[in-house]
């Protein structure tokens, strides 16, 4: 997008061109965007639209240039799809070791409350202080979900 962009003679990305447009595929349907955002379709050539509004002279030339940024953007889906399946038997075994090993950090964590005056600082394994806050907020917190 920022190369097409500087093709097209803007000084840079417009402002949101792209959450628009990745927000205005994911309305048209799921197969609009199949991987996270990368967005395969200009819906309702709101792309051209916002190119145009960016300063592009040509709304033709505009929607030209989404409809190929959705098509680069849909082979680059692919290829990431592809990737990310080859190595998902890989990363299953990681994820599980992961998980266990994160699961012992997190059963041996303990959460320490030190008085410092007004306030109280919570730490993790009496560590550097994680947060301060005061003693009236904690009580209110107390209260909430307690």
């Amino acid at each position: 997008l920022a190369l097409k962009c500087g093709e097209l003679g803007l000084s840079g990305v417009p402002l949101l061109v792209f959450e628009r447009w990745l927000a205005r595929a994911m309305l048209d349907g799921p197969s609009a965007v199949p991987t996270p955002m990368l967005p395969t379709v200009d819906a309702g050539g709101g792309l051209g639209k916002d190119l145009k509004r960016a300063g592009v002279e040509d709304l033709a030339v505009a929607a030209a240039a989404a409809t190929e940024l959705a098509a680069a953007s849909k082979e680059l889906g692919k290829k990431l799809t592809a990737v990310a399946s080859a190595g998902d038997s890989d990363e299953e075994e990681d994820d599980k070791e992961t998980a266990k090993t994160q699961a012992e950090t997190d059963a041996a964590a303990t959460v320490v409350a030190d008085d410092a005056g007004p306030l109280l600082a919570l730490k993790l394994n009496d560590g550097k202080p994680y947060m301060t806050i005061s003693k009236a907020h904690a009580g209110k917190l107390r209260a909430l979900y307690c």
